[in-house]
């Protein structure tokens, strides 16, 4: 769960800044990852095609898939109409959108940020297991023949651009469901 503030112009014409709270647990992500026609691969399609109006619309999907309220105990994250309406509704979600459309950085981190930092170091102990469990770190860190995806190798969290890339063998691989 991360916390995005947006500022922005209300009905009345009044400048407004409000905390929006965003999650997509392992099972909503696994999900974009599962099938043929995953999230990923239809987002890199779409980018491809360079189809304005259809990577808007992806955005404005994640957009109403991830937001929320996080409760008072924070155990849960509820996302029902109600408190999704407090973003949805509002020249906010206006902001929201047009920032992750019109900002390439704005958009990867948060997408970035919709993965669980568990989930990523998961995800990481998985795919380092998946190349060669019998092979040195080092020796795979600087081996021509290193199959492995970049941001692996590199140590760093995947970005939104490494996450599109892979294929939904891989995405089910690195966020395998239990």
């Amino acid at each position: 769960m991360f916390k995005k503030t947006i500022t922005f112009t209300d009905f009345n014409g009044d400048t407004q800044t409000k905390d929006f709270y965003f999650h997509l647990s392992k099972a909503e992500l696994a999900a974009m990852g599962a099938g043929g026609d995953a999230m990923m691969s239809r987002i890199q399609r779409i980018i491809d095609a360079k189809d304005g109006l259809a990577i808007l619309e992806e955005y404005r999907n994640l957009i109403r898939l991830a937001c929320g309220v996080r409760s008072e105990d924070g155990q849960r994250f509820i996302k029902t109409p109600e408190t999704q309406s407090d973003l949805l509704d509002s020249p906010a979600f206006d902001e929201l959108l047009m920032e992750l459309f019109t900002t390439t950085t704005a958009a990867t981190e948060f997408i970035e940020q919709l993965v669980p930092k568990k989930m990523l170091k998961e995800m990481t102990a998985t795919a380092e297991k998946a190349i060669d469990p019998f092979v040195e770190t080092d020796r795979r860190t600087h081996s021509s023949d290193d199959n492995r995806p970049a941001w692996l190798k590199e140590g760093r969290t995947p970005t939104h651009a490494d996450l599109v890339k892979m294929t939904p063998e891989q995405l089910r691989e690195v966020f395998p469901t239990k």
